[in-house]
């Protein structure tokens, strides 16, 4: 997957991750959630879809024009990232039909563990999903998901009434993001969210930049020309270097940094404290028939301590030790073997860019070239596992008597050992 995500996003460094935190995209790494042990073609379609949805925003995304266009408004930004990120997705899923088949897994999935299907009322549905799933529909000629619907069915005349044509004229910029937020722009102002974009300004800057710059060359000092001509290398340099930086470095500036997206378009709309879930199935699956038994009347039910008495146990219990005495070595590996496979199928969850806990070996290349370099470390986290109960049931009737028997209560002594340890 991490070969997928690099090649669509035409990148040959990236760090890709698994974990259970919500999903996210960052200058240098894409956090994916993290999938279950045993799951389906659909939990793999989903996690996919992240990955896809991630790797065509770094390959169709300018952020510089995004940052240009974004508007200030907290509702009106909102719907222009969503905006952006179905243009994006649409990119891919018009290209490659298995993109489109994974962003649809990821976006009913998101959907589906959402709020959503029983809304009744406008104010709970999020317009910016809405204008970004009809912006899917126009774009890719994709439907909603089912479980999203209802949110683009209560906004639909609200938005098509004030804004039909200017959805229309989407599709035709697709490839053009500068043209395509422009035109962003305009449905915002339509839906009476719209506001001054700053692009006037911009073109000013240019302008007193172009005008500078003649004066320069009409200058007669040549190192006055020479000087100033540094001092412009210097400040765009400064430029770059602040548009690279990762967000946590610009976390004290006026907001966060345009060109990363919003953790509502990559991830899903839980808390981040809440782990990321695969799909669970719906109540009503189809399980099979449930096993009952014909009739319980000839059933008999004797406990241990009826069985025998406690001499009787001791000598039994000695005779088995006595046949296990050979058998220690294979008995460990065996019972450790068991032990990695049980405790394999718990989910584990790690912290990670901490300054103490465990050295992190995704970091070391930070820890050559910056020894002092703070957040290299990792720490697991403390998870409850949870409790659970083994029966062993051993057939003990005439057929079982000699050999049989002994095989049995041994690998019932070795299962018993493994699961004290765990």
């Amino acid at each position: 997957m991490s070969g997928c995500f690099k090649a669509i996003a035409g990148v040959s460094e990236f760090e890709v991750t698994f974990a259970s935190d919500k999903p996210s995209l960052t200058v240098d790494r894409a956090r994916l959630p993290e999938p279950p042990r045993r799951f389906s073609a659909q939990d793999a379609a989903i996690v996919r879809g992240h990955a896809d949805s991630m790797a065509l925003r770094l390959a169709c995304h300018n952020p510089g024009t995004h940052r240009r266009l974004l508007p200030t408004g907290d509702v009106a930004r909102a719907v222009f990232e969503a905006v952006e990120q179905a243009r994006v997705e649409a990119i891919g899923g018009n290209r490659m039909v298995g993109v489109q088949r994974n962003l649809t897994a990821m976006l009913s999935d998101r959907y589906h563990r959402g709020p959503y299907a029983d809304i009744t009322d406008r104010a709970d549905a999020p317009i910016e999903d809405a204008v970004a799933l009809m912006v899917r529909e126009r774009l890719t000629g994709q439907a909603p998901p089912p479980a999203a619907r209802q949110i683009v069915e209560l906004w639909r005349d609200y938005i098509e009434t004030r804004a039909e044509a200017d959805l229309a004229r989407l599709s035709g910029s697709m490839e053009d993001q500068k043209a395509f937020g422009q035109i962003t722009r305009e449905l915002l102002s339509a839906l009476d969210m719209g506001e001054e974009s700053g692009l006037d300004s911009e073109d000013e800057s240019q302008e007193d930049e172009e005008s500078q710059s003649r004066d320069e060359q009409n200058g007669e000092d040549g190192e006055s020309r020479e000087d100033e001509s540094q001092q412009g290398a210097t400040e765009r340099e400064a430029e770059l270097s602040q548009e690279e930086q990762p967000e946590s470095a610009s976390e004290s500036e006026a907001g966060p940094p345009a060109e990363m997206p919003d953790d509502s378009e990559l991830g899903d709309s839980e808390e981040a404290a809440e782990p990321w879930q695969p799909r669970q199935p719906a109540t009503h699956d189809h399980k099979g028939p449930e096993y009952h038994a014909f009739t319980g009347k000839f059933d008999e039910e004797v406990t241990a301590e009826d069985l025998c008495d406690s001499e009787e146990l001791t000598r039994l219990r000695a005779y088995l030790d006595k046949q296990l005495s050979n058998l220690q070595g294979v008995v460990a590996r065996l019972a450790n073997r068991l032990q990695r496979r049980l405790l394999a199928q718990q989910n584990r969850a790690w912290e990670f860019d901490l300054e103490e806990g465990v050295l992190d070996p995704a970091r070391l290349s930070r820890v050559v070239t910056d020894p002092t370099a703070a957040l290299s470390f990792k720490r697991e986290r403390d998870t409850e596992f949870r409790d659970t109960v083994v029966t062993l049931l051993i057939d003990n009737s005439g057929s079982m008597r000699g050999r049989p028997i002994t095989v049995a209560a041994t690998c019932a002594d070795i299962l018993a050992r493994t699961l004290e340890r765990c």
